[in-house]
């Protein structure tokens, strides 16, 4: 669930946790809140689901807010190693 409601001075609001932003719109019920939100992660697994179609597994991910980069190996240390200034210690 990429979206989820919360309350900011007696008002409820939609937060993006893959962005940290909320929306611009205030709700008074809580529940046309939460329904707004189960709308926004539809329409993100929808992206994601025509993205992956056209562009592949990554850009599914990608849409869906999960990062599936790769590093290189930088070549100065056995990929890499926690000497590695690019990939510290993911190796």
């Amino acid at each position: 669930m990429s979206h989820r409601v919360i309350e900011v001075d007696g008002m409820f609001r939609i937060l993006n946790n893959r962005t940290g932003r909320t929306g611009s719109e205030k709700y008074l019920d809580k529940s046309d809140a939460e329904s707004d939100a189960n709308w926004e992660d539809s329409c993100v697994e929808e992206q994601a689901m025509e993205s992956g179609m056209a562009f592949g597994i990554q850009a599914y991910n990608e849409i869906r807010g999960y990062d599936s980069y790769t590093p290189e190996p930088c070549g100065r240390c056995y990929h890499c190693g926690s000497d590695c200034s690019r990939c510290g210690d993911d190796y």
